[in-house]
């Protein structure tokens, strides 16, 4: 069996990559030259075990495959997955075939016989999940021709076709003509919109309201079977809310998460009306979620709260932001940083404004001189008092007590 030099270079050794190609995708690799001669096999698999190998017109149909810009996909049942790829000199690589989905014993058996092979021999059908074949996939292509595609490239050089590109154009054609035909109303969009608004600002009185509104019109059409036409519906429209959600403040993970669990749950009911439910209750906990999320927002840090209670506590000392922080165990800087971001004012503004709205009430409701106050609320002197009230109030402290001492005494009379 001849060595694949060919495909050898100084910085990728092909022969490792493929190898690593096998364990990754669960597929044989075969490598053929233009007379269908094979060059080298990866794959612990017996030539009479191995639908390639085995059924000749299945190989003959694959080396009949293949682009130079793509690899080209085999499906058979709509579950198995072969994949060729065509190489330089005319050799042609073909993988697997392999299930996308958990092998089951019918599939397993249509294979066995479809291929022509031995029940006897035990021949059990690889499994491997599409995103690990198509990643698998590319890499390989990659390293054989130095092409860059994505998974999106794959599908379309593979599937959209002139011919699907006609049936699709054909098929909006005829469902624009059903509509019009049937002149129904559809169902006002900005219903949607209002349920989508209500998710994002976790407002769940507003979308318990706007579902139990009658609808104008009918849904569209997106399947003949009623079962499926609700499954379908319920999996648009919960994607629509975890996007709302999303947009509301909960983490993507999170909202995503809980829109595939719901769509799956969704999926396993037997009556549209279940799905409906399950539909619902997924807009529900997406909305308590973002409530949830907003009340975590609008809550302070603790730190902010004890760095106010500090405040009230000590208003009558010197409060220092270097104390505080070692009251509280945290660095003075990250302290400040902290209660500026979560409140929009630094610490040392927040004493002095507290201290302000403390001196207010001892000039109204008591006869301590400004000296006294100055001296119970720990200014360095009537001075500094005088100079920060005013910064704050626009007013002296005897402007201040003047004024409304004068309308509280007025209010009495």
């Amino acid at each position: 069996m001849r060595e694949v030099k060919e495909y050898r270079c100084a910085e990728v050794n092909l022969d490792y990559v493929l190898r690593q190609a096998v364990i990754q995708m669960h597929a044989v690799i075969r490598v053929f030259d233009k007379s269908g001669y094979l060059i080298r096999k990866y794959g612990m698999l017996d030539d009479d075990k191995d639908p390639v190998m085995r059924d000749t017109d299945f190989f003959r149909l694959l080396m009949g495959y293949g682009w130079q810009d793509c690899p080209h996909l085999y499906y058979e049942y709509d579950q198995v997955i072969s994949a060729v790829i065509q190489m330089d000199l005319g050799w042609v690589m073909i993988i697997g075939p392999v299930s996308l989905v958990p092998v089951y014993k019918e599939l397993n058996q249509k294979i066995i016989r479809c291929h022509h092979l031995d029940p006897a021999d035990g021949y059990r059908l690889p499994y491997c999940s599409r995103e690990f074949f198509v990643c698998g996939l590319l890499s390989v292509f990659h390293m054989i021709t130095g092409q860059e595609l994505s998974v999106d490239d794959v599908w379309e050089k593979n599937f959209m076709n002139s011919e699907m590109k006609k049936r699709l154009e054909q098929n909006l054609v005829e469902t624009t003509i059903m509509h019009q035909e049937k002149e129904t109303p559809r169902t006002p969009y900005n219903m949607e919109r209002r349920e989508m608004d209500c998710i994002s600002k976790g407002d769940k009185e507003g979308l318990r309201k706007v579902i139990s509104e009658m609808d104008v019109g009918e849904r569209g059409i997106l399947a003949a079977d009623q079962l499926r036409q609700a499954k379908n519906r319920a999996i648009s429209l919960i994607t629509l809310a975890s996007r709302a959600a999303i947009e509301g403040g909960i983490a993507a993970e999170n909202a995503l998460t809980v829109s595939d669990s719901f769509i799956c749950m969704a999926e396993s009911m037997k009556t549209a009306e279940q799905v409906e439910a399950v539909m619902r209750e997924a807009e529900y906990k997406l909305v308590d979620m973002v409530v949830e999320e907003k009340q975590k927002a609008e809550l302070p840090h603790p730190l902010v709260t004890k760095v106010k209670d500090y405040v009230f506590r000590n208003l009558q000392s010197e409060i220092k932001v270097s104390d505080m922080a070692g009251n509280f165990c945290v660095n003075a800087d990250y302290l400040s940083s902290l209660f500026h971001k979560s409140t929009g004012k630094t610490i040392t503004r927040y004493v002095l404004e507290e201290k302000v709205k403390a001196a207010k009430s001892m000039l109204i409701y008591t006869s301590n001189t400004l000296q006294e106050i100055a001296f119970v609320l720990n200014f360095s002197s009537q001075s500094h008092f005088s100079t920060v009230f005013r910064k704050f109030t626009g007013l002296t402290p005897k402007e201040y007590r003047d004024t409304y001492s004068l309308q509280e005494t007025d209010a009495e009379e």
